[in-house]
Parts: C-alpha cells; sequence; structure tokens
C-alpha cells in the first residue's frame, strides 16, 4: 500500500511579485516587489539574495574590506593582539 502524505499537496502558494524598470536611473537593473507584504524572514533572506545578484558591487566591496581587516589582524597578531582581535571583531561586523 502505498503511503500518502499527511496533507494533500494542490498548489504552491507563492507571494505575488510585480516587476518595473527604475524610471530615476538610468540603469538596466529591474526593481522586484512583493504585491502584498509577508513579514516572513524567508521572503526577506530571498529578496537580499536577488538584490545582491542584480547589485554584487557593494556585497564585493564589503567581502574585500573584511578581507583586508583579516589580512591586517593576522599581519599584526605577534605585535599586537588586541588590536588583532579588535580587526576580526569588526570584519565580522560588516556584513550583518
Amino acid at each position: 500500500m502505498p503511503v500518502q502524505p499527511p496533507h494533500p499537496v494542490s498548489a504552491l502558494s507563492l507571494p505575488e511579485f510585480t516587476v518595473s524598470h527604475t524610471q530615476a536611473s538610468t540603469s538596466p537593473f529591474i526593481l522586484i516587489s512583493p504585491a502584498a507584504p509577508t513579514g516572513s524572514r524567508w521572503f526577506a533572506d530571498v529578496m537580499t539574495v536577488i538584490g545582491a545578484m542584480l547589485r554584487p558591487g557593494p556585497l564585493v566591496r564589503d567581502v574585500e574590506r573584511m578581507g583586508k581587516l583579516l589580512r591586517e589582524a593576522d599581519r599584526i597578531e605577534g605585535q599586537d593582539p588586541v588590536r588583532a582581535q579588535a580587526l576580526r571583531r569588526e570584519a565580522s561586523l560588516i556584513i550583518r
């Protein structure tokens, strides 16, 4: 006898999206916004990923800055461990 799922899956309910080109800018990027607010953390995470894919520049700059701070911390670890720890802490707080 086949195993039945506890709840039948008839359709996946996803939020509707509106897509429009930015009018204030000449950039080719598209704004994607939910047609209805969801309040979901998952949705916020997905929108963050989409934003990073459409405009990777700020994310790349943050990652490069983190790398510079960590390399500097490694370089001065023997001379000034307190400052090295402060640099690592600063790097960990860049993308949150």
